[in-house]
């Protein structure tokens, strides 16, 4: 498949077969993502992988429970129109990890806005990788506010000096990938 194809046909995937990723192909992966470009060569990202659906799942319940919260922290922690949103589609039992069978967070230095958009870079890159060698991936920025929790942190193993910046699961995709979404036409100032 060739780099245009591969813009053209990657899709936030939904529904992920059982099968498990083995960890050659997510080593190959995040060795693939580091090839994304970085602002002065610094390379900042960090990765964690999460294996497992019933892993992903318990962390699922977790953070459920903890966007839900009768204290409404992580609600109060995002735009009022975000909040809503969410909490209406985990009511609904909108699925955050959609049973995918690995995860692999996308981990960048707490208040380092390049590194934000470095990382960034290489989630973009991992996904395209992915894609190329048939995998699927949905990129999962909801789970972002519970990773970074500090309790959370912790709990996951990780330094206090990272943040989260977003969840890539990845599998085998099961049943027909989706169409592309309509597409606004785009704000372009040529200057």
């Amino acid at each position: 498949m060739d780099v245009l194809q591969a813009i053209r046909s990657r899709r936030a995937i939904r529904s992920y077969s059982s099968e498990p990723v083995d960890k050659k192909t997510i080593s190959d992966l995040i060795d693939l993502a580091i090839c994304a470009p970085s602002a002065l060569n610094r390379q900042p990202w960090s990765f964690a992988v999460i294996e497992g659906r019933e892993r992903l799942a318990d962390l699922e319940t977790a953070a459920r429970a903890a966007w839900l919260d009768e204290d409404g922290a992580l609600l109060a922690s995002q735009p009022p129109e975000v909040a809503e949103h969410v909490r209406g589609l985990l009511q609904a039992g909108f699925p955050i990890f959609h049973e995918a069978p690995a995860a692999i967070l996308m981990l960048a230095p707490r208040d380092d806005t390049t590194a934000l958009i470095d990382t960034a870079l290489a989630a973009q890159t991992l996904m395209l990788a992915a894609h190329g060698m048939g995998l699927g991936t949905c990129p999962v920025a909801l789970s972002g506010a519970y990773f970074n929790v500090p309790a959370t942190l912790a709990d996951l193993g990780l330094p206090a000096d990272v943040q989260v910046l977003l969840t890539v699961l990845i599998g085998n995709v099961a049943g027909p990938r989706p169409d592309m979404p309509a597409r606004r036409e785009p704000t372009v100032y040529w200057c």
